[in-house]
């Protein structure tokens, strides 16, 4: 349908044009005229995105919690995309109820328990809250019309239009399979069932571990649910940035770092939609995740190359780096030799060290970062650096967590917050490939020899004390102990590395090994 994709192009320049237009008129004018008239522009910003849809309300979205990024006016604007998007009127959603659930007993009674308008209304539907025929509170959500269509249609357009342009103009990586993920991710969240069945699976995972008691998704109610409609039950709660218990935010930012690790390198199942709106604290201490409609999955080798990632990126081993981002598919297979003499590994050092030490892309000068990302590519044959598809949605997902993160603490470091998960997975998963993330955690570059390496207390003191903020983060909150959050000494060492020795796992070994060295030695 040609003449309906041109409709829809025409339309997104014109709606954009005003607000493009008033923010080159400011920047003509000069830095003061930008300072002056950015929180008229940060509304006017966040009307555009309402007015073009859903697509471009969920990159708002994404866009409002990164303070590390964009200046505050645009921040406070934009914010209004997470839970203040217009909603459609409340005939269309009973309709489409009625429609969708047919003659089940007691729709009818669940219809007329419905509050008069949504309490809430997002990008691609609007909650209402009702209550089913015994009383439970529950919350329905009905999806808005022709969401389809206009998905179809936006996504065309990047992926045919905006996709080429941004790689004409150097940024790196296949930008048109990428927008094939995002285009996925978009159509699978518009069937209810399965999001459904996402968050059950997630609580029936999170039942499994360490993780029960302390973090949840809505239980659904299956007989009043269908591709278009789901009802769950009511969850009281406050989002994580308005929480009027900020002492406990840095608490449940952790909680969700090693709830979002677990789901991706060990479940295989990632929510990819972790906005401020859709995690909440409730009353007791507890962790909720909303809206499990967007998910993307994990490969197992991808799990374990990821793992070894993040235990060197942790373990600040920078050299192990450029062979990881081969593996992961950031760099084409045998670009190894390019790295090691383009002096990659050195810029890498320094993006991770800073990255490492907190404050997000605020410590790092991101126009000069991508400038050098792209000369680094125009340096080599055939491109040095890729962004892989399938980086989309885990990009998107830990973006948003690290924004959270810094809007509490301004020098919040989400490489630091793996430590816990991390910790704690390469302590006691028998992965031969875990074992050696493991090794090369506490033993560095002498790992290779076995016959002269030696324990790092400094490392193994560090490896501890993820795992001890691990137990922290992920307890049981009616039975938390706070003393799990003091600073680590050696008698909470010891006991926790007792603890870990019970059972037989790559630390076990460590230590048994490095206890018959000893005894030879002697």
């Amino acid at each position: 349908r040609p003449l309906e994709v041109l409709a829809r192009a025409v339309e997104l320049g014109v709606r954009s044009a005003g607000f493009g237009g008033a923010l080159l008129s400011d920047w003509l004018a000069g830095p003061a005229a930008l300072e002056a008239n950015a929180e008229e522009r940060a509304l006017q910003l966040a009307k555009v995105l309402t007015a073009l849809g859903p697509t471009f309300i969920k990159a708002g979205q994404s866009a409002s919690i990164r303070t590390d990024l964009l200046a505050p006016p645009y921040i406070r604007g934009l914010t209004s995309l997470q839970d203040q998007v217009p909603p459609f009127p409340t005939d269309e959603a009973t309709a489409l109820i009625r429609e969708e659930l047919g003659e089940a007993e007691g729709v009818e009674a669940l219809l007329d328990s419905l509050s008069a308008e949504p309490v809430a209304a997002a990008s691609l539907g609007q909650v209402y809250r009702g209550a089913l025929p015994d009383g439970t509170p529950i919350a329905l959500k009905v999806q808005r019309p022709r969401m389809a269509r206009q998905i179809a249609l936006d996504m065309l357009l990047i992926r045919e239009v905006l996709a080429p342009l941004a790689s004409a103009v150097g940024l790196p990586g296949d930008l048109v399979g990428t927008a094939d993920a995002w285009g996925e991710g978009f159509v699978a969240e518009l069937d209810y069932s399965a999001e459904a069945a996402n968050a059950a699976l997630f609580n029936a995972n999170v039942r499994q571990g360490q993780l029960s008691g302390s973090v949840f998704a809505p239980p659904v109610v299956e007989g009043f649910s269908s591709r278009r409609v789901l009802t769950t039950e009511w969850v009281d709660g406050e989002r994580l940035d308005r929480c009027r218990a900020p002492e406990d935010v840095p608490r449940l930012c952790s909680l969700a770092m090693s709830t979002y690790l677990q789901m991706m390198l060990q479940d295989g199942v990632l929510h990819c939609d972790p906005h401020p709106g859709n995690l909440l604290r409730t009353a007791e201490g507890k962790l909720c995740i909303l809206d499990w409609g967007l998910v993307t999955t994990i490969s197992p080798d991808l799990q374990l190359t990821l793992i070894e990632h993040v235990a060197h990126l942790t373990a600040e081993d920078y050299a192990k780096v450029p062979n990881d981002l081969v593996r992961l598919g950031f760099v084409p297979e045998g670009g190894e030799t390019d790295i090691e003499s383009s002096g990659v590994v050195d810029y890498l050092t320094f993006v991770y060290s800073a990255w490492n030490s907190g404050g997000g892309a605020s410590k790092l000068d991101v126009p000069a970062l991508l400038a050098r990302v792209q000369e680094l590519t125009a340096e080599t044959e055939n491109g040095l650096f890729q962004i892989p598809p399938y980086f989309a949605y885990i990009a998107k997902s830990f973006s948003v967590l690290e924004g959270i993160g810094l809007s509490s603490d301004p020098d919040y470091s989400i490489v630091q917050e793996t430590l816990p998960y991390i910790s704690r997975r390469i302590m006691s998963d028998p992965s031969p490939r875990t074992a050696g993330a493991l090794e090369t955690f506490v033993f560095g570059d002498v790992k290779d020899d076995r016959t002269a390496r030696v324990l790092s207390p400094k490392r193994v003191e560090t490896l501890l004390q993820g795992a001890r903020k691990y137990a922290a983060a992920t307890a049981a909150v009616d039975g938390a102990d706070p003393t799990l959050l003091q600073p680590l000494d050696t008698e909470a060492a010891a006991d926790a590395l007792l603890d870990t020795l019970q059972t037989p796992s790559p630390l076990q070994a460590l230590v048994v090994e490095q206890l018959t060295l000893v005894l030879a030695a002697s």
